[in-house]
């Protein structure tokens, strides 16, 4: 006799997924998204992704209610540690959800950094699968590093090394997805941008050096150079002819 599968390994039928996340009132139900998440132990939880897809689609949405939002786009780095290569059908959908909140100016701005570093995760669960996203993705890391924001304001500038973490976040891991995925070479155009912005917070931060520390450009320091390295390391791996002089 067959035995039935585990619990676990079972897909929830869709009326359970209804029942643990109403698709009226999201916002009320904040803790939902995590929770049935936490459930992304294991690639498992491909069985359970087609019904989870359209509540993370309406939390990745949901500009108005940020928390929300923000929530969503962790759980799509936890699945994507879950799901790895088999995330590749729904990153169609993900990424241009992704794309249009960096676009949106009703989302609220400490929401987009962990946006861009969320492009990284999805590069390295897909690898090479990345590729057709490079274009539009490389456009938005490029606009995000020239955002100039007013020094005098500590609250700006701490939101301005939280971009800058996000961006070397978003570039270490396309780059690395890319090279798992034998398609190291497509990110060759990309290049220039990438060394521009890490050269530009190497000699801020260096210019810096010796100013009182305890002040508002030390968050930008901490941020920058402690992900300006591991991308640099990354982007040598690709282009063992690049010569960084900072």
């Amino acid at each position: 006799m067959e035995l039935a599968p585990p619990l676990a390994a079972r897909p929830p039928p869709p009326a359970t997924i209804h029942w643990i996340l109403p698709p009226h009132g999201m916002g009320n139900h904040l803790d939902s998204l995590p929770a049935l998440a936490s459930a992304a132990v294991g690639k498992d939880f491909k069985n359970y992704m087609p019904h989870f897809r359209p509540f993370l689609s309406f939390g990745l949405s949901n500009h108005q209610e940020h928390q929300v939002c923000a929530v969503a786009v962790g759980v799509v780095g936890d699945i994507c540690r879950a799901l790895e290569a088999e995330m590749s059908p729904y990153c169609p959908e993900i990424v241009q959800l992704l794309l249009k909140n960096l676009q949106e100016p009703a989302l609220n701005r400490n929401v987009k950094p962990p946006i861009l570093s969320c492009f990284g995760d999805v590069a390295l669960a897909v690898g090479g699968d990345f590729e057709p996203y490079l274009p539009e993705t490389m456009r938005m890391l490029q606009q995000a590093g020239m955002t100039s924001l007013d020094v005098s304001n500590p609250d700006l500038v701490d939101y301005l090394g939280q971009l800058r973490e996000g961006i070397f976040e978003a570039y270490t891991g396309v780059l690395q997805g890319l090279r798992e995925g034998k398609k190291g070479t497509a990110f060759q155009p990309y290049l220039p941008d990438a060394m521009n912005l890490l050269l530009r917070v190497l000699r801020a931060s260096y210019e810096r050096t010796g100013r009182s520390s305890p002040s508002a450009h030390g968050s930008v320091d901490r941020h920058g150079r402690a992900h300006v390295f591991p991308v640099v390391a990354a982007l040598c791996e690709q282009d063992q002819h690049i010569v960084i002089v900072a």
